[in-house]
């Protein structure tokens, strides 16, 4: 009691998505399952975090994930300047998330360039150009996408145990200073204490 055994499984889901409440919840319920609910609460705030909305851009707007890369590294050639070659170069001397095998080439090509080569600021940008390009209006989509703070009420009145997942949701919160995790961290806590 308390502790898992083998065979056992936990349902974990990530990021407080709207398709998650809408699509397994009903699920859940007639199973009488829980799960774990791993939030990060920026999309709550005035000034939320677009890793999932970049997500949900490159999925929807183009032909394929493919095509999204080839016009993302493209605009980043074109703003820094940089050569194709070089990157490539660069990337694959790098050895850049080899481990993780389920990443294509491409997934790896392009959060080498998210996360190495860009800052945050860089990447928003480039990101929110291409979304104008194509009449993405992701304040929008900022509203369909993520639960609301009803939705997590629900969750945890149905005994669903609600996890930290940071507040802002940095693709590279291990290459952050051990405070700035913490704070970001305390941040998403005081949060979900305040509203649940």
């Amino acid at each position: 009691m308390g502790a898992l055994e083998n065979g056992d499984t936990c349902l974990t889901f990530d990021d407080a998505l709207r398709c998650q409440y809408d699509v397994a919840m009903p699920i859940l319920d007639e199973l009488d399952l829980n799960a774990f609910f791993f939030i990060y609460t920026s999309i709550f705030t005035q000034n939320p975090d677009y890793l999932e909305i970049y997500r949900c851009f490159r999925h929807k707007c183009f032909a394929n994930v493919n095509e999204f890369y080839d016009i993302f590294l493209d605009t980043f050639l074109s703003v820094s300047g940089l050569r194709r070659i070089n990157i490539v170069r660069e990337f694959e001397e790098s050895n850049y998330l080899a481990s993780f095998s389920f990443y294509s080439y491409e997934d790896r090509f392009f959060r080498y360039i998210r996360d190495v080569l860009l800052d945050k600021d860089a990447y928003d940008q480039i990101m929110i150009d291409m979304m104008r390009s194509k009449n993405y209006d992701y304040k929008k989509k900022r509203n369909k996408l993520f639960m609301t703070i009803r939705d997590l009420k629900y969750l945890k009145l149905n005994r669903h145990l609600i996890g930290l997942h940071s507040n802002s949701h940095p693709v590279d919160i291990y290459s952050l200073s051990y405070k700035k995790q913490y704070l970001d961290y305390i941040k998403n806590l005081n949060f979900l204490k305040k509203h649940l």
